[in-house]
């Protein structure tokens, strides 16, 4: 029985790294889209954030 649940567990773990993985690649394409807007903000109207 124990080791039933322990694959169970190991799956749900599988399942959290991999959905964090995403979040964390997402994250990361926003953070890169927000460089690009302040960098045309800068260039295009003069605006240094």
């Amino acid at each position: 029985m124990k080791e039933k649940s322990k694959k169970v567990s190991e799956r749900d773990w599988m399942h959290e790294v991999s959905e964090l993985r995403r979040q964390l690649n997402e994250s990361r394409l926003k953070i890169e889209g927000y460089e690009i807007m302040g960098d045309m903000l800068e260039v295009q109207y003069g605006i240094d954030l």
